[in-house]
């Protein structure tokens, strides 16, 4: 195919370039023995930096950790990344990787995003997703199954839901969420566990300003999905935004809770303590209510190239132009009977706060963002390392962000065995950053060449014109 010749070519140019000839660079698709040499190694688990380490990867996993100066066994190819920072591959452990969001599209278009969205994840460093709910289930599950029989697909590696359990009419029940009777949980649930869904999620709330839009989910019904999810082993995420809210949730003792808060709160507060003594994580996706409102005030901030390398033309086209924004907000704002964006402005630093809070005391806290859900500006993939950015700038120091954007993402789904940190036996999805992430952790965006499990791909493939040229050529667009 015309993309694997091209990818060859592009890693027999890297390889060159480090002193590998084209002989091995030809076998490059292959999951071979390789030794990645010079780097600063960041592993995810919050240890001191490796400086001139050696990374060894066979059959797509971490081998082991070594040092420059070692003896490095004979017929390794060799990858000269000295000068280069390596960091485990960003796992967003709150997506909706087929939803396209809110701005209009063809059909056309709206296939070419679904099949695109994939990569613009990859581009953006994030190589796991834990994805809360579908739009398309079928789908999704077939990503995620290409994801893990195919070492060489463009996919990040998936865990997902199904459609969520909300109250009917509630938050999220237009997505065919509604509960409509008992029955219906259990025989939703058999039909989740039989299908192999990997999660469940529950939404908890009544709506986002002071006043009640929504009707919640009553409680002898989010019993219910949790015990039939328990018995199902099925890992449960409850949507919450408020004390009130969170308290349910915490009650009801699921893995995490998927969004941050937004009550006040303080250190000694009941909501700390209960979410430490169960081990509840939170996935705060800070980024997602920033976005009700950070590119209306600084629309320059649409400029960046790394948003228009990842996302597709006319999502872009849409969300700079004045009318369909003006229409999006209006649909949200009657939606949630307020001024959406002016309400997230006022409220976000209280998230900052008890984010913080939470962090400082021990909770667990996870990198997600929501992307691709009702917010216009809710960008996928690209929205992910800038939740890590915050992260660094409101509540953690950069190891701490790094940690928070891989190993715990990993835990949140209790993949840690097989993801999430550079140790033997995990998969070789990692990033070769061009500058110190720990200086400044913006450098998570700078990087040309990235690993997923085994493979080096460029950076530059994964972008959205890159994809655009494989479909005018007729090469399949996920090989």
């Amino acid at each position: 195919m015309k993309q694997v010749r091209a990818f060859t070519r592009k890693i027999a140019v890297f390889l060159a370039a480090t002193g590998i000839g084209c002989a091995a660079a030809a076998q490059s698709a292959h999951a071979e023995r390789l030794a990645i040499i010079g780097a600063v190694l960041i592993d995810g688990t919050g240890r001191a930096p490796v400086p001139e380490s050696v990374v060894y990867v066979a059959d797509g996993k971490i081998e082991r950790i070594g040092r420059v100066g070692d003896a490095i066994p004979a017929g390794t190819r060799r990858i000269e990344a000295r000068g280069k920072f390596i960091i485990p591959g960003i796992v967003d452990a709150h997506t909706h990787v087929d939803s396209l969001g809110v701005a209009p599209m063809t059909n056309e278009q709206k296939k070419i995003a679904r099949e695109y969205y994939p990569r613009a994840f990859l581009f953006n460093g994030v190589t796991s997703v834990v994805n809360m709910s579908a739009h398309v289930p079928a789908e999704v599950l077939a990503l995620r199954d290409r994801a893990n029989t195919d070492p060489k697909a463009l996919v990040p590696r998936i865990y997902t839901g199904a459609s969520h359990f909300t109250a009917d009419q509630g938050w999220g029940g237009r997505h065919n969420g509604g509960i409509k009777s008992p029955d219906d949980i259990n025989n939703r649930m058999d039909d989740y566990a039989a299908r192999g869904f990997d999660l469940v999620k529950i939404i908890d709330e009544d709506g986002l300003g002071d006043e009640t839009v929504f009707p919640k989910i009553a409680p002898e019904y989010l019993n219910a999905v949790m015990r039939a999810a328990a018995g199902k082993d099925l890992p449960v995420f409850i949507h919450a935004t408020d004390a009130d809210e969170y308290r349910e949730a915490i009650a009801a003792g699921p893995r995490a809770i998927a969004h941050g808060l937004f009550t006040p709160l303080t250190a000694d507060s009941d909501i700390v303590a209960d979410l430490k003594q169960k081990n509840i994580f939170v996935v705060p996706t800070i980024v997602l209510f920033e976005s009700f409102f950070v590119f209306l005030d600084n629309p320059a901030l649409l400029n960046d190239p790394l948003l228009n390398q990842s996302v597709p033309d006319f999502i872009m086209a849409a969300a700079r132009n004045p009318e369909t924004i003006k229409t999006m907000r209006g649909r949200m704002d009657e939606i949630l009977k307020m001024d959406a964006a002016a309400w997230a402005r006022d409220s976000l630093p209280a998230l900052l706060a008890n984010t913080r809070i939470l962090f400082e005391q021990g909770v667990k806290v996870a990198i997600g963002t929501d992307s691709g859900g009702a917010v216009m500006h809710a960008f996928q993939g690209y929205n992910t390392p800038r939740e890590i950015e915050i992260m660094a700038d409101c509540c953690m120091t950069p190891m701490q962000a790094i940690v928070a954007a891989t190993r715990t993402g990993a835990e949140v789904i209790d993949g840690q065995a097989i993801f999430g940190t550079l140790e033997p036996g995990k998969s070789a999805d990692l990033l070769l950053l061009n500058g110190d992430p720990l200086a400044d952790i913006h450098n998570i965006r700078d990087f040309d060449w990235m690993m997923l499990r085994g493979h080096m791909i460029e950076r530059s493939t994964l972008s959205y014109s890159s994809y655009v040229s494989e479909r005018q050529d007729g090469t399949p667009a996920l090989p």
